[in-house]
């Protein structure tokens, strides 16, 4: 039986050669038979790239992918912000884009990258006020609000 049905390259039996030998079997007309499956195009039978569950390339993500979770699985690396030091994922994508642009420094996010720059470039990424340690543009906002409180009051005592 095996000799009467068509093999792929990689020496799995394709569905559409499945549904020819039915067809020829059952003296019907062969696309007849893939309708009657439920198959409209060729299907292979694959192996998943990451977890290796054997599905039919017509359920399959890509044609690679057994489904959406691996495929993000995949193509998903791991990195070390070099601020914090934690472990972060990013996909793939994102991790040759920026390589390609030229980035050569990983950050897990906007704060760690604001920290990181503030100590490497010379802008300090926090100052103190009073004693209590807050972040510079915390602190500029304060500074700000301090002085429209005296300009207010200043107005309010020149009415009166």
């Amino acid at each position: 039986m095996t000799a009467l049905m068509p093999a792929t390259d990689s020496g799995v039996h394709s569905i559409c050669g499945v549904a020819n030998l039915l067809a020829a079997i059952f003296d019907k007309e062969p696309q007849m038979v893939r309708l009657s499956l439920g198959i409209a195009k060729t299907v292979e039978v694959v192996e998943c790239l990451v977890c290796h569950k054997i599905v039919s390339s017509k359920q399959t993500y890509r044609r690679t992918y057994c489904s959406r979770e691996c495929h993000k699985q995949y193509n998903t690396v791991l990195l070390v912000c070099e601020q914090c030091g934690v472990t972060f994922p990013r996909p793939l994508s994102r991790v040759k884009a920026a390589a390609k642009q030229g980035y050569k420094h990983i950050w897990c996010g906007p704060l760690c990258r604001a920290q990181w720059l503030g100590l490497h470039r010379g802008f300090p990424s926090d100052t103190t006020i009073d004693g209590i340690r807050i972040q510079r543009g915390i602190a500029r906002l304060e500074v700000q609000l301090a002085r429209l409180q005296a300009r207010l009051a200043e107005t309010q005592a020149a009415l009166v």
